[in-house]
């Protein structure tokens, strides 16, 4: 089988003169790590083994500093359906019909601060593939877009 996984996240700010240099040195080596998940033997792996793959790996790299403000969306498909997983949201939305529909309601455990906790997160599986999937962080009350103005929204580019 073969999955995809698409990742949206951010690292708590470092402060100082020089947290510029060290903030994006910090989100490139999260991404190169992260780019890692499909590597090897993961190629052929569902979307469960890769979101569970993405968990792994953060859990056991990434720096004590960064885990605890950790905000990461992932969205993996393969051919049986989707899978959502992340930490440090608020409410997920998923783009059914040309709309934004709420995917979870807000008791949801999906819906949490940012951090890594003791326990890897659960995944949403959803039987309906939405076109796109969007998230609010923790604590904003969002503003949304009409679905035409999602992707620039979201830092999409023509």
């Amino acid at each position: 089988m073969h999955a995809t996984l698409s990742v949206a996240g951010a690292l708590p700010l470092a402060t100082g003169a020089e947290a510029l240099v060290r903030d994006h040195q910090r989100a490139r080596a999260v991404e190169v790590l992260l780019g890692a998940v499909v590597s090897g033997p993961w190629r052929s792996t569902d979307r469960h083994g890769l979101i569970a793959r993405a968990w792994g790996l953060l859990g056991e790299r990434l720096e004590p500093e960064d885990s605890g403000g950790l905000t990461v969306l992932f969205v993996a498909e393969d051919a049986d359906g989707v899978g959502v997983a992340g930490v440090g949201f608020g409410d997920v939305w998923g783009v059914q019909d040309g709309a934004l529909r709420r995917l979870v309601p807000r008791k949801h455990p999906l819906l949490c601060p940012p951090g890594l906790g003791p326990e890897v997160p659960g995944v949403l599986t959803l039987e309906r593939v939405p076109a796109g999937v969007v998230a609010s962080l923790w604590g904003a009350e969002p503003t949304l877009p009409a679905v035409a103005e999602l992707a620039a929204r979201c830092g999409g580019r023509p």
